[in-house]
């Protein structure tokens, strides 16, 4: 081992020894030397290890990185809706192939550019201001927007942006998803037209009701009213017609007309809507219902019984909520005339538990057919011959109570008949 020790020194450093005749001291400075190679030896290997496995780890992260690239991009671009990313500055950092089609220009040249680049000022200005919107507040903003492609089609889009932030919570800037409504949309529109179709029409229905109603409650005044003119006419003719008894009868007419003038405005101010929710007495609403529907009910020999609390209250539309008791009121009193039944009865019951308020109205007609019993709130849908009824008056009552009053309405059958319940949390 000295021999090519030596030898290396006198090659690279130009130091001859005699091997053979080496002093202890010269013996002991090469073996040192020789030690020292050897550690360098050493230390190049594991340096060469260390070398060979960093190069193996960043292969494999570069490979896993390239991966994880690839299955984002894939993951991206399997999706229907549109995903993009921009940085803090609006610009933007990837987009997937749905963006590409709505920008018209290929993903590649979208990336570094702006809004203002890519759409029109219009768009542009909005998903701007969007973008602003999102930064300052750091939360998700929602936005529904029609867009126009290059092709000239236009969708309705439901477009969400989230903050976009690294693993240690640093705003990166924000990633944006819009997915396609347009069909929803449509049927929203459509299913809106014909609620307002069904609402026309049963304001019309309801219209013919109040017509009904009021002829009910001037029949009284009108037979008082000809009467009183009869009376004046027998009176002229016999001699009697003087002026205290023309005023006497001027003074009853006035009274009568009165009467029926304030029939109207009843009816009136029961049909006027109510556009903000209000806290109401659910009792006083009732009765007022029963007061304007009593002459129709009375004249057809119909009892009406009303029984429970009459302090409870709730948040909602009195006036709404008083034409579904007269909906329901009006076709307990259809069914039980239809059905010609001898004693006919209603009966209104109005509690509360540890839930909801109840309203329960009842009536002895014998009941909804089973068979149908499930299809009485569907528009268009009539129990009665045809003719008498739209078919509507229950949808809509169903529709008041679900959605304005945030409550529900069933039907049952009892041993009587039919019970509709009004539930209000």
């Amino acid at each position: 081992m000295h021999r090519l020790l030596v030898a290396q020194l006198k090659k690279s450093h130009g130091i001859s020894f005699d091997i053979d005749n080496m002093t202890p001291e010269v013996q002991k400075l090469l073996e040192l030397i020789e030690e020292s190679y050897k550690d360098q030896d050493r230390e190049l290997e594991l340096l060469e290890h260390v070398l060979a496995t960093s190069s193996n780890e960043l292969t494999a992260a570069n490979r896993s990185l390239t991966n994880s690239h690839e299955l984002l991009k894939s993951v991206t671009e399997s999706i229907a809706d549109i995903i993009f990313y921009k940085d803090t500055e609006s610009r933007y950092m990837g987009c997937n192939k749905r963006f590409s089609e709505l920008a018209g220009i290929p993903a590649n040249e979208i990336i570094g550019k702006s809004d203002h680049d890519i759409f029109d000022k219009k768009y542009a200005d909005l998903f701007r201001s969007m973008d602003k919107k999102m930064f300052e507040s750091s939360q998700p903003q929602l936005n529904r927007e029609w867009i126009t492609y290059p092709d000239g089609h236009s969708a309705y889009f439901l477009t969400l942006k989230s903050p976009l932030l690294n693993s240690r919570g640093e705003l990166l800037g924000l990633v944006g998803i819009s997915h396609d409504i347009t069909k929803e949309h449509e049927m929203t529109e459509e299913l809106k037209a014909k609620n307002s179709m069904l609402i026309h029409q049963s304001r019309f229905a309801a219209m013919g009701e109040m017509i009904g109603n009021i002829a009910h409650q001037w029949r009284q005044p009108l037979n008082a009213l000809g009467l009183l003119l009869q009376n004046i006419e027998i009176a002229y003719q016999h001699g009697d017609l003087d002026d205290a008894y023309l005023d006497r009868s001027v003074k009853k007419g006035t009274r009568l007309t009165v009467q029926m003038s304030q029939t109207i405005d009843d009816f009136r101010n029961f049909f006027r809507p109510n556009k903000i929710a209000e806290m109401f007495n659910i009792h006083d609403s009732v009765h007022k219902a029963i007061e304007l529907i009593r002459p129709s009910l009375v004249n057809d020999e119909i009892a009406i019984t009303f029984t429970g609390d009459q302090t409870l209250q709730v948040m909602g539309f009195p006036s709404e909520f008083s034409q579904v008791i007269l909906n329901l009121l009006t076709n307990a009193k259809d069914e039980l005339i239809e059905r010609s039944i001898p004693h006919k009865n209603i009966y209104i019951r109005l509690h509360q538990d540890k839930e909801a308020i109840h309203i329960e109205i009842e009536d002895n007609a014998g009941g909804i057919r089973d068979e149908v019993i499930e299809k009485v709130f569907d528009p268009y849908f009539s129990t009665k011959e045809e003719g008498k009824g739209t078919g509507i008056g229950l949808y809509m009552s169903k529709t008041i109570i679900e959605n304005n009053m945030k409550g529900r309405l069933i039907v049952t059958n009892t041993s009587q008949g039919a019970c509709f319940s009004i539930i209000l949390s």
